[in-house]
């Protein structure tokens, strides 16, 4: 139960971290060219559409390495 619990918020917070990358600006992806943002709306589709084929060790790779990058990356624009 509560790995499934876990697995679910995993996804959800996926599917938001791609949905609040779609409604950012250009002016702010254009200051973070290396974020692979077409990629990170494209997970937010594949998690929303495609459930069923979603690799959980694909989705807590993403989750616990890729996710804390892209953390910094965006904190780092409060910084400059």
């Amino acid at each position: 139960m509560c790995q499934t619990l876990v697995y679910d918020a995993v996804c959800m917070n996926l599917l938001r971290t791609g949905e609040c990358a779609r409604f950012l600006s250009d002016a702010v992806k254009t200051r973070l060219p290396d974020i692979p943002w077409p990629d990170i709306v494209s997970l937010r589709n594949r998690v929303a559409h495609s459930y069923e084929t979603l690799k959980p060790e694909v989705l807590w790779l993403i989750a616990s390495v890729s996710l804390p990058q892209l953390d910094a990356a965006l904190r780092s624009l409060g910084e400059a």
